[in-house]
């Protein structure tokens, strides 16, 4: 008898301190030393009507580093066409929500220009183009620089696609020992048209959903619903999510995951 009571406190102990016990996943919530690979989020502003192939030789460079082994499972490439029919570059392709994204990030109308790539936030910033090897080297040398960083935001993330209608479920766990204020949460739809420098073409971005405080180890799941966009085929679109702070000034991606 002694001994069965012995083991039952003996389970009892354990039952009650297994949140006390050292967590060796990275990707629990609940580890203080939890962290995650951060994808890189790529930004690129074009227009295809404006005469110049710069917008061109910018989408090329990028799908071809994309694909590179280097680089395929670390960024997500996302492409916004501006509407820029007032001042007569009519883009098919063009929004006002990627104006309003482009303009966000670059309010003063003189600073503007295609095309204009942001990496991770505006801080890595690449506007212009010139041969294709040389737009090509100035992407690869910010790439470099921001490979190989730690993230605190672990994003899983699935969608539910009816006719034109889209429903998102994501969640949104803050790994490490600290807390994040002001975080931002953004989905994008875009889709792949098959054509070369028209393969993540943003079709429609949902209004930003605002986390005042996250805490360390919290999860947070967010419900996005809307419509997926004028598509050829609306099953083949995709989601991005991003983690950003859009209150500071160089207004940081903090993570993102495409799905």
């Amino acid at each position: 008898m002694n001994k069965i009571w012995l083991m039952f406190l003996l389970l009892l102990f354990i039952f009650l301190g297994c949140d006390d016990l050292e967590r060796d996943n990275l990707l629990d919530p609940k580890n203080a030393r939890g962290y995650t690979d951060q994808q890189i989020l790529v930004e690129l502003f074009v227009n295809d009507s404006t005469g110049f192939d710069y917008c061109e030789q910018a989408l090329i460079a990028l799908e071809q580093i994309s694909e590179s082994a280097e680089f395929k499972n670390r960024i997500c490439v996302i492409e916004y066409h501006l509407d820029l029919t007032s001042v007569g570059f009519s883009d098919p392709l063009g929004l006002a929500v990627c104006n309003d994204r482009y303009h966000q990030y670059v309010p003063n109308r003189n600073d503007r220009g295609v095309p204009d790539a942001f990496f991770n936030g505006l801080t890595n910033r690449v506007q212009g183009a010139s041969s294709m090897q040389q737009i090509k080297n100035h992407y690869l040398e910010v790439l470099n620089n921001l490979t190989g960083k730690k993230s605190y935001f672990k994003i899983e993330a699935s969608k539910n696609i009816v006719g034109a209608s889209i429903e998102i479920e994501a969640k949104i766990a803050r790994l490490g020992n600290s807390g994040k204020d002001d975080v931002t949460v953004q989905v994008v739809l875009f889709d792949d048209r098959g054509l070369q420098g028209q393969r993540n073409v943003v079709r429609n971005i949902f209004p930003a959903q605002s986390i005042q405080r996250i805490n360390a180890g919290e999860v947070r799941t967010m419900q996005f619903s809307g419509n997926v966009g004028e598509l050829d085929n609306p099953a083949s679109v995709y989601t991005l999510i991003i983690i950003q702070n859009q209150h500071d000034v160089s207004k940081p991606v903090y993570q993102v995951v495409k799905f």
